[in-house]
């Protein structure tokens, strides 16, 4: 339904998936896998070597627009993060970029996690959490253009496509280097599993459920693309649209960092919607992120940027000031909490 490359797939000679319960878990997974490749890969280069020399050199590359999760599970195993800076303007990485820094890393003696002869054994990892769901629907296939260099993939179900949390699928080029990195062992299995670690359940969540169109018509169907929060937020010259994906819209104020930030707490405060805020680049730019779910309708997108133009107009006829914000948010506090005395008494 997805048409992943067939490498991906159990009917494969080294492909298969499995469920894990979120993409931190999938990539934290992925990352162990790679790094015991890698060194595994070092040691037959380097036979005089030893295992915690090769772990040493390792190096896990991502840009700093990626997700906090690769900082923390680098930290977990042991491995130095480069977190790859983007020029203003830009959300993805170029070629060019990321040869640099593993030509920069080479002149140091260290080499890439799965590294062997650099252009070869370098593991590629898709964390699409979000926007994989949008690969059922055939319009958004040229997104996945370039996923067939990729060692794995994973995406959560529960996104966008109805399905529970926790739920993240994930895909792998050659499920024995996952066991490799596991340290599954081969001799504990019994009957027909050769492994502790089985992948019987490796096809795709929920398609009895939906059927074999069922997933891309629940996408597409639902409200996912933020085109009408972008069209409105175009037609206004209070706010700038930063990055367009998908459901996912972000923005903020024509005006200071500070101002932005007390646009948010006003959100906040107010309570009708509810969106994050997030801070990237060098120097860092403040901004809101508006994101649709699978459920919401034109009319959800329409009440929630109403309330953000009410709430930003206010914030602009009065200039209110951190202080100023951080006592109207004392005063709503104080009378939530005396509606809800009443309510639990009446």
């Amino acid at each position: 339904a997805m048409d992943l490359p067939s490498h991906f797939l159990s009917t494969s000679e080294t492909g298969g998936a499995v469920i894990h319960g979120t993409a931190t878990e999938s990539t934290l997974t992925c990352m162990l896998a790679a790094r015991e490749r890698a060194i595994k890969d070092w040691l037959k280069e380097h036979p005089e070597s030893g295992y915690f020399d090769a772990f040493s050199r390792l190096v896990c590359y991502s840009t700093d627009q990626t997700h906090s999760m690769i900082v923390r599970n680098a930290s977990f195993i042991g491995i130095e993060i480069r977190r790859l800076h983007l020029p203003e303007g830009r959300t993805s990485l170029n070629r060019k970029e990321f040869v640099q820094a593993v030509e920069e890393d080479k002149a140091k003696d260290e080499f890439p996690s799965s590294f062997l002869r650099m252009s070869e054994r370098i593991w590629l990892h898709i964390d699409a959490a979000y926007a994989g769901a949008f690969l059922f629907c055939p319009e958004y296939r040229p997104l996945m253009r370039g996923i067939e260099y990729a060692d794995s993939f994973n995406f959560n179900p529960h996104k966008m496509m109805h399905v529970n949390f926790d739920c993240s699928a994930l895909f792998l080029r050659c499920v024995e280097d996952l066991f490799d990195g596991l340290k599954a062992s081969q001799t504990i299995g019994t009957g027909k599993f050769r492994w502790v670690v089985d992948f019987a359940p490796e096809n795709l969540v929920r398609p009895a459920q939906h059927g074999p169109a069922g997933p891309s018509q629940v996408t597409a169907t639902s409200c996912p693309d933020g085109r009408p929060l972008r069209r409105e937020n175009g037609c206004r010259p209070e706010f700038e649209v930063l990055t367009k994906s998908l459901g996912l819209v972000t923005f903020r104020v024509k005006d200071t960092d500070a101002v932005n930030a007390l646009l948010y707490n006003l959100i906040c405060d107010d309570g009708r919607i509810h969106l994050n805020a997030a801070e990237t680049g060098n120097p860092p730019t403040y901004y809101l992120r508006f994101v649709c779910t699978s459920h919401a309708e034109q009319k959800d997108v329409d009440f929630a940027f109403d309330v953000i133009k009410s709430l930003t107009a206010r914030l602009r006829s009065r200039r209110l000031s951190l202080s100023e914000v951080q006592a109207e948010r004392e005063k709503m506090l104080n009378n939530l909490a005396q509606q809800r005395r009443i309510t639990s008494t009446g």
